[in-house]
Parts: structure tokens; sequence; C-alpha cells
């Protein structure tokens, strides 16, 4: 979560909202974590992306992630998805892209 409201690369973040980080650098504001989840996956996966893990945060129940989910599934059906429970207590999701 944004402890403060701030624009940075261009995204206006605003308290609250949780973030995407990608190579570094924040790529994704959104006030819903699965919103931040999914935007997140889009700026990830490219044509080469084989495989995506998701480790879910001990934040994250498995109910309520199922139709995140079905929509990684639907927009990337070539894609194998492998869902981890990851229990980490700071992150609600680490993401991994091969």
């Amino acid at each position: 979560d944004s402890i403060r409201d701030c624009e940075l690369n261009g995204i206006r973040i605003q308290k609250d909202d949780f973030i995407g980080i990608f190579e570094k650098e924040i790529v994704v504001g959104t006030k819903d974590k699965f919103d931040a989840l999914a935007k997140l996956v889009d700026k990830m996966i490219d044509e080469e992306s084989a495989i995506l893990t998701i480790f879910l945060g001990e934040d994250v129940k498995r109910e309520a992630f199922v139709a995140t989910k079905k929509a990684i599934e639907e927009k990337y059906p070539d894609l194998n998805i492998d869902i981890k429970d990851g229990k980490q207590n700071v992150y609600s999701f680490l993401i991994s892209v091969e």
C-alpha cells in the first residue's frame, strides 16, 4: 500500500493504493490488489513468456483470487500458470515470469 499521494514515472498513486513494481520501477497503482496484479501481469508478459508463477501472500485467500486467475487464464491461454501459497507477510503477490 502507498502511504501517501504521489506521482512516479507518470503514474498517479493515491494513499492506500496497491502498487505493482517491475524491474525496480512502479508501473501500476490502483485501489484493488487484484486489479493491480492483473495490470502488473500485463506489463510483465511478452510473446516469449511461457510460465507465470504467482505466490499468494498471507493476506490473500485462494477463493478471492479465483476470478482474477480465471481472467488471466482467458487472456493468456498459452501461458502455464502456477499458483503457490507463498504466505509472505509484506506483499500480497510475488510474480515470476519465464
